[in-house]
């Protein structure tokens, strides 16, 4: 922000703070929104908007009735100037200038730029590639995405040849700055992108020599997105630019930078005015150098979740990263109902479950407890087959007879009742009128069955009723099929890495003693 300043010293902090909260105070006069300078401000008309998104209100009063902040004569004038420009450059008017939805990301140096690294990190701008993120997950391959990763993705790829725009340009010659998301090679059906997602998003580029301080680029939204789709590659981007170039990123709505320099911020990446989903996944606006790469891993990892989940006819659908963001924000365990939704057969892939598995521990760092422990007790004394229905009948016997049960019952009186269920149903298991397998037989059913089911009864009561549903019968009947979904997911994954055990003891058996 500007400030006032003596005569080769530093800013008077005091008096630009003194002068700051006085503009703040109800009834006083409005500040620049954008600058927070000394020239005379007005009110933000709409005719000075020029069609773009209302983005700056975080400086207005807390009491204030108007959503409109102010705005000085100089950055008036600025944006006036550069939507003007950007107007006639891309030859739109009215709401199609609106629709293109613009993400401007300026990229700031650490320090300064020198010649050589100016030149390096404006290459690399000049150079963006289509951000495809169906090649993204293929190159991934079920991996946390790494530095060497994002070095080798096509968006960063230089070609052989490239011009540099001499003019602000929309470019809509130059297949290399075509921003898209396009279809993926499955491994029986080739998913072509669609033609009308071909030519929709591309970036805004701007002469070398236009902002000194810092490189500024924006990236346009296709015809179809949304709000939220928007925001998906631009988000992207600029959480993976600063690890490409090592500078500093800022991502607005507003076609003005926030910053005349890096010095005026300390974080890595700013999101000015994000979509909601962003905040829940990124948990904050500002991103510390620190965090850059374990945000990218977050913000990968839902990507992939929601291609995985809904993308159809070579189109990312974008569009579902809000209710994903939201549900996960509500309860991680969404994450295996995801999972769910996949499903193609009869049974979930091995190789997914062992994915979700990672995502939900080491990328949403939460612990499995609850699904873990429950599963753990019931395979002692049942296996079930490869469908849902047969792996997951304990767990039903138990929420059900729970959920029905009367709301005055003693504790001790229904966990008696649901240990001769689950004795009973183990018993047509072993008589072949049920699905499964029972493990014990004949008097290992009173010595070893019983307490087993004792201890998976009374596990369940306390840690997932009275716990994670609060001993509300309602949360419990609302949690049951998302928790079901993780028990599923964990005990596809413990299988398979039983079987790999066993395997490895066949072929390298104990030498006999």
């Amino acid at each position: 922000p500007l400030a006032m300043r003596a005569a080769g010293g530093l800013p008077d902090f005091l008096a630009e703070l003194e002068r700051y909260s006085g503009a703040k105070s109800k009834g006083r006069k409005l500040i620049c929104t954008l600058c927070n300078s000394a020239y005379p401000t007005e009110e933000h008309s709409d005719n000075a908007v020029l069609f773009q998104p209302w983005v700056y209100k975080n400086k207005l009063s807390l009491n204030a009735g108007k959503n409109a902040g102010g705005i000085c004569a100089i950055c008036a004038l600025e944006l006036m100037l550069r939507q003007i420009l950007l107007k006639g450059q891309l030859r739109l008017t009215g709401s199609k200038f609106e629709a293109l939805k613009t993400k401007y990301l300026a990229v700031y140096p650490n320090f300064f730029f020198t010649a050589e690294t100016g030149a390096m990190v404006q290459g690399i701008l000049d150079q963006l590639q289509d951000v495809n993120f169906f090649t993204i997950r293929r190159q991934l391959d079920r991996q946390d995405i790494t530095v060497y990763d994002l070095l080798h993705l096509d968006v960063f790829m230089a070609p052989q040849q490239f011009k540099t725009p001499q003019e602000p340009v929309f470019n809509d010659d130059d297949d290399d700055n075509e921003a898209i998301e396009s279809g993926e090679e499955e491994e029986q059906e080739e998913i072509q992108p669609a033609p009308s997602e071909v030519n929709d998003r591309r970036y805004i580029k701007y002469v070398q020599d236009s902002y000194p301080g810092l490189c500024f680029f924006g990236m346009k939204a296709g015809s179809d997105d949304n709000d939220t789709s928007s925001w998906a590659m631009p988000a992207f981007l600029a959480l993976a630019l600063p690890l490409v170039t090592n500078t500093k990123v800022v991502i607005s709505e507003m076609s003005l930078p926030l910053f005349s320099s890096g010095r005026d911020f300390r974080e890595t990446v700013i999101f000015d005015a994000p979509h909601p989903y962003l905040d829940r996944l990124l948990k904050g606006k500002r991103v510390r150098v620190n965090e850059v790469m374990y945000k990218l891993r977050v913000l990968a990892s839902i990507y992939q979740v929601n291609l995985d989940t809904y993308a159809k006819q070579g189109k990312p659908e974008w569009k579902h990263l809000s209710s994903i963001a939201r549900d996960l924000e509500t309860d991680p365990l969404y994450l295996f109902s995801y999972l769910k939704k996949q499903q193609r057969g009869e049974s979930l892939y091995a190789n997914d479950v062992e994915h979700y598995l990672h995502i939900y521990e080491t990328i949403l760092e939460e612990d499995l407890g609850n699904i873990q422990r429950c599963v753990d007790r019931y395979v002692v004394f049942y296996r079930g087959g490869y469908q849902s229905h047969s792996i997951l009948k304990p767990v039903d016997i138990v929420a059900k007879a729970i959920i029905t049960s009367p709301l005055n019952i003693e504790r001790d009186d229904l966990l008696w009742q649901i240990q001769g269920e689950l004795k009973n149903w183990l018993d047509r298991v072993r008589g072949r009128q049920a699905t499964g397998y029972a493990i014990f037989w004949g008097k290992d059913i009173d010595t070893k069955e019983a307490p087993a089911i004792e201890a998976f009864v009374k596990g369940f009561y306390d840690e997932v009723f009275m716990d994670y549903c609060q001993g509300e019968r309602g949360i419990l009947r609302s949690r049951i099929n998302r928790f079901k979904d993780g028990c599923e997911a964990y005990y596809t994954n413990l299988r398979t890495a039983k079987r790999i055990q066993e395997q490895e003891q066949i072929a390298n058996p104990e030498p006999v003693a």
